[in-house]
């Protein structure tokens, strides 16, 4: 996560990826970066889907919960990204509705992507996971760091 507020801090081993948008104080941003190793996807296979699974930790506010994944373009490190040091963004990969019951699960179809990034198409450098619309609201996922392995983000590829 990397918050607009706090501009130097990395919230690199954070137990939640946090994405918000705020306008109590003019409109402030907080972004959620993941990225995942594909090398454990055998050589010369065709990505058949991959499907990312976020699980709600905590939802407030807003009528519209909705997220966006975008492709990250440039490199970046778990422990030393801050808001001041944020990778490029490429084009927008998936969007979707939010379930923002307390563990509920969202599921985003990232086929193309990994598909892209598996046959070197594109430089896998993750993702980041933000907010749609301007409205005070907050959406915390698990992160890799929980306590609960059952409801950190998982990305379940298969292939052929």
């Amino acid at each position: 996560t990397v918050i607009e507020l706090s501009p130097t801090t990395n919230y690199g081993t954070n137990v939640l990826l946090v994405i918000r948008t705020s306008t109590t104080a003019g409109i402030l941003t907080d972004y959620a970066y993941l990225e995942f190793d594909l090398s454990s996807v055998p050589a010369g296979k065709t990505i058949v889907s991959a499907i990312l699974s976020l699980y709600t930790s905590v939802f407030s506010g807003g009528a519209d919960p909705n997220a966006t994944i975008a492709r990250v373009t440039s490199s970046w490190v778990e422990s030393t990204i801050t808001w001041n040091l944020q990778p490029t963004i490429g084009a927008s990969i998936v969007s979707g509705a939010i379930n923002s019951a307390s563990n509920g699960e969202t599921q985003f179809d990232l086929t193309t992507a990994v598909s892209n990034w598996y046959s070197l198409a594109w430089s896998n450098f993750g993702m980041r996971v933000s907010k749609d619309v301007t409205e005070d609201m907050t959406i915390a996922f698990h992160s890799s760091d929980g306590a609960t392995a059952a409801y950190r983000p998982k990305l379940v590829i298969i292939y052929q």
